[in-house]
């Protein structure tokens, strides 16, 4: 487990498809994350290069598996309502239902329920047309359901009570289903917003270090210099040189034989050959 199969997960779950997801896979960003907090204990020194990419990668890791579980969460409440109202079932496709975890399948039929629960007293009899209708006409009815109904009076007291309770009940579960709905729409659009920001920020960084290669390019690459490509985005930082680097995914740079090797050990940089 590291932060670059935790990325590629948030990158799958994009899309409007349930992606499978491995059933010890919060376990296991668990253990990532406490992994991570006992280096940076062990480390001590808040104000190194060290310790800040490790709190970086803390931070990252963590925001990318709540982006996944409300992803997924979105995902399971928008089946079990279009399922609540689909004529061929009210069951997840199989292949729907292997991608996932046991957690989320009882999400999936506490909503399904409370939403068939809500219209079984709500609108069912309206659209199914099961109306109650009476036959002035017939005497016979009449006196028939006058008997029921002294019979029925002190038992209807009691059923009123009864929905009255039954109804408060379905009112909380469909306000806590919208509250959900709503949640996972603006976190939704907070993500979006999130993205488009770390985008203009990236083709800005991704100027400047251009413009920094070139510098370097110009002056004596001494044997204390390593050429590197960099694996993932990296908080801003002051290299042996006493130069400030600011390095994104994907950027081949030089760097301080000291500040390289340390990414190269971490797995967050490969060196290039020159």
């Amino acid at each position: 487990m590291d932060l670059e199969y935790i990325k590629e997960i948030t990158r799958k779950e994009r899309g409007r498809d349930l992606r499978p997801l491995p059933l010890d896979f919060y376990d296991n960003v668990l253990e990532y994350t406490i992994s991570l907090e006992e280096e940076m204990k062990k480390n001590g020194r808040p104000r190194s290069i060290e310790y800040k990419m490790l709190e970086d990668e803390l931070t990252s890791a963590i925001s990318d598996v709540e982006t996944i579980f409300m992803r997924r969460t979105g995902k399971i409440i928008e089946r079990a309502t279009s399922n609540a109202f689909s004529s061929s079932g009210t069951g997840l496709l199989k292949k729907d239902e292997e991608k996932l975890h046991p957690e989320e399948k009882v999400l999936y039929e506490t909503v399904l329920n409370a939403i068939n629960e809500m219209r079984s007293a709500l609108i069912e009899k309206i659209v199914e047309g099961d109306l109650y209708l009476y036959n002035d006409t017939n005497e016979k009815s009449k006196k028939e359901e006058t008997e029921k109904n002294k019979i029925g009076n002190k038992i209807t007291k009691n059923n009123i009570e009864e929905n009255k309770i039954e109804e408060n009940n379905i009112t909380k579960n469909n306000i806590a289903e919208n509250n959900i709905t709503k949640n996972s729409i603006t976190e939704n659009n907070i993500t979006k917003n999130n993205i488009a920001k770390n985008n203009a920020k990236k083709s800005e960084n991704g100027l400047e270090n251009e413009k920094n290669i070139v510098k370097r390019n110009k002056t004596v690459i001494k044997d204390e210099y390593i050429l590197v490509r960099i694996l993932m985005d990296l908080p801003e930082f002051m290299g042996d040189d006493k130069r400030n680097y600011r390095i994104r995914s994907q950027d081949v740079v030089l760097l301080p034989a000291a500040n390289a090797n340390l990414l190269i050990k971490r797995n967050i940089a490969l060196p290039i050959l020159r």
